[in-house]
């Protein structure tokens, strides 16, 4: 069956099938409807194809390219970093969100990043936090290379390979002491293993010696992994307040997958009671134009333009960003 033509998302030239046998675009040069003018093509799905730049840098606003590439070669697991930098290239990629929106956050006065994490995260977030993005430093500042140093010093203390390292999305390290990472997911589910003996193993060395977790509930049992291992690297880096929170679209959070989460929050050791979080897309960005008094055009229109698109509940009010220095 033909793929249906398509028009090149920068020059609007249309881009015809080359009617190949069936295979899966992982890169450009995979792509069968494809602009090598321009750079960029569409996976070869029949419906809802993904948006493929080969220049990653492409696939970001010009607003937001800056020290992108150079942040993403710091990340601390350096086994995944080929197949991630090819995927920062995709309008689906959520590294691609997660910097766009991180970056751009961390530009906002002080006031401003402090209001956001105190509605997400509560009074003891009342500040601009040092941020790490995959484990890197977003600005690099002495601040955010300690904070670096002792995430990498907690993977290696429980056997972690170097290559290998847990790289939490979003990790944020508050004035107070707290520390929350951010899980973000933008149209995939949460990480959630097959239940075999194998699979079992891989949480030990997250759950064992250590008081992140209640021993009366094994949150093997959730079989969520990705979440299971940034909630003991929030609750070791986070002095007085470990937070975790779990970014996603809505249906992350309903029927049987908000049932799971229940059974892992059951699980997990909350000091305060609610350190752990489920965030929708557009409530965060309620929250950020409510604080920031707006989001800016070129934010909105890219937000829109992923795949799934985001927006905020209701038409974001638009203002111009002059993107001041962080104060």
């Amino acid at each position: 069956m033909s793929r249906p033509s398509l028009p090149c998302p920068k020059c609007k030239k249309l881009l015809h099938d080359q009617n190949e046998p069936a295979k899966t675009a992982l890169a450009f040069e995979d792509c069968f409807r494809r602009c090598d003018d321009c750079r960029v093509g569409f996976s070869n799905a029949l419906r809802h194809p993904t948006v493929i730049w080969k220049n990653v840098s492409d696939n970001l606003p010009a607003e937001a390219q800056t020290a992108a590439c150079e942040t993403l070669a710091r990340s601390i697991n350096t086994a995944n970093l080929g197949n991630k930098r090819v995927r920062f290239g995709y309008n689906s990629s959520e590294d691609a969100v997660t910097w766009v929106v991180f970056y751009w956050l961390g530009r906002q006065k002080a006031a401003v990043q402090a209001s956001i994490w105190r509605k997400v995260l509560g009074e003891w977030a009342a500040s601009a936090p040092t941020v790490l993005l995959w484990g890197a430093p977003v600005p690099p500042s002495p601040e955010g290379w300690a904070l670096r140093d002792r995430l990498i010093e907690e993977c290696d203390s429980i056997g972690e390979k170097p290559q290998s390292r847990t790289e939490p999305d979003v990790v944020l390290s508050f004035a107070s002491g707290g520390v929350a990472i951010i899980e973000v997911k933008l149209g995939a589910p949460n990480d959630v293993k097959k239940d075999t003996e194998k699979n079992r193993a891989k949480f030990d060395k997250y759950v064992e010696n250590t008081g992140a977790f209640r021993p009366e509930g094994d949150v093997r049992d959730t079989l969520l992994y990705e979440l299971s291992r940034n909630w003991r690297f929030a609750w070791a880096l986070g002095e007085t307040h470990p937070a975790l929170v779990n970014l996603g679209q809505a249906s992350l959070f309903r029927g049987a997958k908000a049932a799971l989460l229940d059974r892992f929050e059951a699980a997990l050791d909350q000091p305060r009671g609610s350190d752990f979080h489920r965030l929708e897309w557009p409530k965060f960005l309620d929250i950020i134009e409510q604080a920031a008094g707006g989001i800016p055009g070129w934010l909105s229109s890219w937000l829109a333009s992923r795949k799934p698109p985001l927006q905020t509940s209701t038409p974001p009010r638009k203002v111009n960003d002059h993107s001041p220095t962080p104060n």
